[in-house]
């Protein structure tokens, strides 16, 4: 559980990096709060001489003037509610977006390595859910605390002034409310911390589940999904139960309390009334006055459980804040402008955790300009050289040069825009052919675009369409079929003209007439740029530059498509299979 000091770190932690950025605004607005809490005190005392002296007194020339004056005063204060509110929530809707902005731009600047640690529905809860608890307090509750302990003041004040006997019983109460609600909010805080999980854990298997949905319908296993959304929602059903339960107690505690309240001051008030020693103007504004402080009290105990469940979000939401950015720019680091192509592993080491190395010492080293494939088994490490290349992952041991210069030394962006890559899946956006394809060179022009779409033949396809270029994709490119997404795929990656190429299973999905095309692509990038392939299909290595096989982590042998052939086994082994299929 956390502590008291954590809870008020975190609080604090977020009014600086969130709250006091709009500190003109806030300022206005606790100027509107001193206001309206002047007209709190002085209203009741409006209804007092009222009683007292029109009423009572029969002192009628001063109707009008106390009735004017109480009508001047609703209206003054409603306008300065009206405009504090509306100051209020486009604060707090600013900080909202703000605090979102910034989650995201955190998350998007992460390594991939904390991909592994977080799916993408426990991401969205955070960015989306746990934001949003915060809203109440970043729109209102914060100011609202300060106005009312600066009114609770004033109305303390104006309490004793009326009657010393009547304030402190009142007093009395106030503190068996401040001790229920401090209770009811420990618990609180532990409720609201196992709700927000439990939703995070829905919308988690909620994104797995929608992503994987013709997975499921193909193995028929709609009721197993379901069966979990069962469980899931039961369990969020009885944390919601647990935290509701707790803040009705704290609700009617605090109703219970105002009884007491009114039960004691018509008591000890009406005696004093019969003795003479309070009239009744005083006693009517004394209950008006009582009122008013228990009014900010339910608000402090809104607020504490508010606050508990924003601890709660705020812990969960600083969580990802803190977790180490990318160095994109590390101290002294160089920028990669022209480069030949040359890349030398040396030594390499990695894991993706710490019970299994998927690279064990790993040594290569390739030419500028040269092609040259990695074959091997399923999960032998190959795509995760290109994943160390790219440095979406870092070695744990050993060293990574282009052209001499330890990538680790290379400005991360810099490095990026020298490699390009095909991934063996292709992920597009639900947006225009023409705005996917520029991700890959923003500075690109059509021109540029629709020629290396004719070289893959997908220029024809698209200048067919009702919107050509213009057209919007389905999310992820649903609309398309598997080979079109593909060959989208290779001309966004082409259009970065970057002097290191990474191709990975570039053929998959692609039919006969394609792959040759894509192949002619290959042959004249040769020589311009470096090209290292993945590739199952060993028929279409024949003339690559040299071969590295890999296995069990690390480099076996090395050579061209037919000298393996001869010589080594694996490869003759995995050619055997290939041409069996």
């Amino acid at each position: 559980m956390r502590s008291k000091s954590g809870e008020k770190n975190l609080i604090k932690r977020f009014v600086k990096d969130f709250f006091f950025k709009y500190w003109k605004n806030e300022l206005l607005v606790f100027i509107l709060i001193i206001a309206d809490s002047i007209f709190v005190l002085v209203i009741p005392y409006l209804n007092k001489m009222l009683i007292d002296n029109v009423f009572t007194n029969r002192q009628y020339k001063y109707f009008y003037i106390i009735l004017s004056s109480m009508i001047v005063g609703y209206l003054l204060q409603l306008f300065i509610r009206v405009i504090k509110d509306l100051i209020f929530f486009k604060v707090g809707e600013k900080i909202l977006v703000d605090v979102r902005l910034n989650l995201i731009n955190h998350v998007l600047n992460l390594p991939a390595s904390f991909f592994s640690k977080m799916t993408s529905g426990q991401l969205i809860s955070r960015v989306e859910n746990d934001v949003t608890v915060l809203q109440q307090v970043a729109s209102s509750a914060f100011m609202e605390f300060i106005g009312n302990i600066i009114g609770l003041i004033f109305v303390l004040s104006i309490m004793f002034y009326l009657n010393i006997k009547l304030t402190l019983v009142s007093l009395v109460i106030m503190s068996m409310y401040l001790i229920m609600a401090n209770y009811f909010g420990k618990h609180t805080r532990q409720k609201s911390k196992e709700k927000l999980n439990a939703t995070s854990n829905n919308i988690s298997y909620l994104s797995e589940v929608f992503s994987n949905i013709v997975t499921i319908k193909l193995f028929n296993r709609e009721a197993w999904a379901y069966s979990k959304f069962n469980l899931l929602y039961n369990i969020f059903y009885n944390k919601s139960i647990g935290l509701w339960k707790f803040q009705i107690l704290n609700m009617n505690s605090t109703f219970l309390l105002s009884i007491l309240a009114t039960g004691a001051l018509w008591l000890i008030g009406g005696q004093a009334l019969i003795q003479g020693s309070i009239t009744l103007g005083s006693l009517i504004a004394f209950q008006s006055y009582q009122g008013q402080l228990f009014a900010p009290l339910r608000l402090f105990s809104n607020l504490n459980s508010q606050i508990q469940s924003a601890t709660s979000a705020l812990e969960r939401i600083y969580t990802i804040l803190d977790e180490k950015l990318e160095e994109i720019d590390i101290t002294n680091s160089k920028e990669l402008k022209e480069i030949d192509g040359k890349i030398e592993f040396k030594n390499v080491s990695f894991s993706y955790n710490k019970s299994e190395k998927v690279l064990k010492n790993l040594s290569f080293c390739i030419n500028p300009g040269e092609l040259v494939a990695f074959v091997g088994q399923s999960g032998c490490g190959k795509s995760t050289i290109f994943n160390l290349l790219t440095r979406l992952y870092n070695p744990q041991k050993g060293s990574i040069f282009i052209d001499d210069l330890d990538i680790k030394n290379i400005n991360l962006e810099s490095l990026r825009n020298n490699i390009s890559i095909i991934p063996q899946e292709i992920k597009l956006f639900n947006m225009s052919i023409y705005e996917n394809l520029k991700l890959g060179n923003s500075d690109t022009s059509l021109e540029s675009i629709k020629e290396y779409a004719e070289k893959v033949d997908m220029n024809e396809y698209i200048e067919n369409l009702p919107n050509k270029y213009n057209a919007i994709l389905d999310e992820n490119g649903n609309n398309l079929s598997g080979g079109q997404k593909k060959r989208l795929g290779i001309v966004r990656s082409l259009l970065k003209e970057s002097k290191i190429l990474i191709i990975d299973e570039a053929m998959n999905s692609l039919d006969n007439y394609r792959k040759d095309k894509v192949k002619e692509v290959i042959k004249e990038l040769r020589g311009n740029c470096t090209i290292l392939l993945i590739s199952h299909q060993l028929k279409d290595l024949k003339d690559v530059d040299k071969i590295f096989i890999v296995e069990d982590g690390t480099i076996t042998d090395c050579g061209e498509h037919e000298l393996l052939l001869k010589h080594n086994n694996v490869y003759k082994e995995l050619y055997k299979k290939e041409l069996s299929q």
